[in-house]
C-alpha cells in the first residue's frame, strides 16, 4: 500500500463509521454502515462493532464485525513480538451475520496484518470462514462456506485495499 503505514490503517478503522465513509472504501459493493461502540475517531476501534451491508460475489452480506484486541489471537506479548518482526498493526475481528432485529450468528474471523516498509506498508489479510456458532462437524462448517463466497471475499478485499491505498493519504 504505497505511501501508507500501519498507523494510518488503525486511524482508518477508527474513523470509518457511517455509510458515506464506508462507500468511499468500495463505492460499488458497500451499501450500508453503522457503528456500535467507541466513536472518538482517534484510531479507537477495538471493542467496537462495525455493522455493514456489502456485496460479495453479487450477494448482499449483512455483517457485524466485532473488533478484538490482537492478544486474542497472538497472546499477551504480541506487541513486543510484532515490533521485533517489523509489523506495525493487526486489525482483528470476529465476523457475524446479522439482521435488523439485532440477532446474529458468528461465522468467522479476520486479521489484516500490516508491516511497514520504506515505500509504504504491506498488508496480509486472513479470513477463517466456517467457524459458525453451533456447528462442530467439519463437513457442516465447510458446507456453510461455499467456495464462490471465499473467492468473492478474496476479490472484494483486494479491491477494497487498492481503493483504500488511493484515498487514505488524502483523508489521513
Amino acid at each position: 500500500m504505497k505511501g501508507c503505514t500501519g498507523r494510518m490503517i488503525d486511524w482508518w478503522f477508527g474513523w470509518i463509521h457511517n455509510t458515506e465513509q464506508y462507500k468511499l472504501w468500495h463505492p460499488r459493493d458497500h451499501a450500508f454502515s453503522d457503528w456500535e461502540g467507541p466513536r472518538e475517531n482517534n484510531s479507537t476501534y477495538v471493542g467496537g462493532r462495525h455493522l455493514v451491508h456489502e456485496y460479495i460475489s453479487g450477494q448482499l452480506a449483512k455483517l457485524r464485525i466485532s473488533f478484538l484486541d490482537p492478544s486474542n489471537y497472538f497472546g499477551d506479548g504480541w506487541k513486543e513480538h510484532f515490533k521485533k518482526a517489523g509489523y506495525s498493526t493487526a486489525v482483528c475481528g470476529r465476523t457475524r451475520t446479522w439482521n435488523q432485529d439485532g440477532r446474529d450468528v458468528s461465522t468467522g474471523h479476520l486479521i489484516h496484518l500490516t508491516k511497514d516498509g520504506p515505500d509504504g506498508c504491506r498488508m496480509r489479510s486472513r479470513f477463517w470462514l466456517g467457524d459458525v456458532d453451533g456447528l462442530t462437524d467439519p463437513q457442516q462448517r465447510e458446507a456453510a462456506t461455499p467456495q464462490p463466497l471465499a473467492m468473492g471475499l478474496c476479490k472484494h478485499t483486494t479491491e477494497e485495499m487498492a481503493i483504500l491505498t488511493a484515498i487514505l493519504l488524502e483523508l489521513y
